[in-house]
């Protein structure tokens, strides 16, 4: 009796690993998609429409440098057909997800593996290594996400992906990213136009994510919560930064969503200065499910801080 139990216990659970597996896979003909980011889930949901699921290994309020390479993400990326990634040193738990999910299709060099960063130019490339920078990126600063060029450029790239690894459904890729180029690009000019009386304006972010962002809207950045990236702030530092703060005017803080909000708040209670609440991903606030609505999101609340004040005459 008891030797029955069991094998019916093992036909049990072989067959519940099995419905799981099953489940787990993509709709016949349908390519599997795993993204690092959802910022490119947004983007190959949008591009590969009904021909792709995709999964993202994190979420959108997280800190990017900071995930775990889980086992569940090397399962997850076991069976991918396609991958996309930062690249340069962004994600380096990327590395050791690579290794253990022994899927040859994804690894480096492949034409399922997309690299974001291809065809982007960087900014802050430093010209030596030190320790002592912080937590120093040593291709650049990799937060390109944040400007909306750059996000075109991004789905080119991975339009060019879906193409290679799926050229029956190529003619499809391309619809479904001209579609999309025409509503990003026109949002674009209405993003610029808003922040146009603005240009000019002073703000401080928390950890370096603001280059790329702030470049293309024409704010300046005149300092960081983080002395360094990655580097607790001393209150020597924070004292400097609300004096800063106060002597030039500045009183709108860009806060990562993942930072360390009580220390966010002490700096700008005492600067005078609103807090916006800001994303580095689609997903990171409520209301940004995609890269459209994310950059809506950023605007619109840089809009509102600034107050109708007018940006830096020239």
């Amino acid at each position: 009796m008891k030797t029955r139990s069991w094998r019916n216990f093992g036909i049990l659970v072989a067959g519940s690993l099995i419905l799981l597996a099953f489940q787990s896979r993509p709709a016949m003909g349908q390519l599997n998609v795993v993204t690092t980011t959802p910022t490119y889930l947004s983007l190959a949901k949008e591009l590969g429409a009904e021909h792709v699921q995709v999964k993202s290994l994190m979420k959108g309020g997280r800190n990017v440098h900071n995930i775990l390479p889980t086992p569940s993400k090397m399962l997850a990326m076991r069976n991918a057909d396609l991958f996309i990634h930062s690249g340069l040193d962004l994600e380096l738990w990327v590395t050791q997800l690579l290794r253990g999910c022994r899927n040859r299709r994804i690894q480096p060099g492949q034409p399922a593996n997309v690299n974001a960063a291809r065809g982007i130019k960087l900014k802050q490339v430093p010209m030596q290594i030190s320790r002592s920078k912080g937590d120093l990126h040593i291709y650049g600063n990799p937060h390109y996400q944040l400007d909306p060029i750059n996000v075109i450029l991004i789905a080119r790239t991975i339009r060019d992906a879906l193409k290679k690894v799926d050229a029956a459904n190529a003619t499809d890729y391309d619809r479904h990213y001209k579609k999309w180029e025409r509503k990003m690009k026109k949002k674009l000019v209405e993003w610029l136009k808003k922040m146009r009386p603005y240009k000019g304006m002073k703000i401080v972010g928390y950890h370096n994510v603001l280059p790329y962002f702030a470049d293309r809207f024409g704010l300046k950045v005149i300092g960081y919560v983080e002395p360094k990236p990655g580097i607790t702030p001393t209150a020597s530092h924070t004292v400097e930064l609300v004096n800063k703060m106060r002597k030039e005017g500045c009183h709108v803080m860009l806060v990562n969503t993942w930072a360390n909000q009580a220390t966010a708040r002490g700096v700008s209670q005492r600067a005078g200065a609103t807090i916006i609440a800001f994303p580095e991903w689609v997903g990171g606030v409520k209301g940004t499910g995609d890269c459209i609505a994310f950059f809506d999101y950023q605007v619109n609340s840089l809009v509102k801080a600034f107050g109708g004040k007018a940006g830096a005459k020239k």
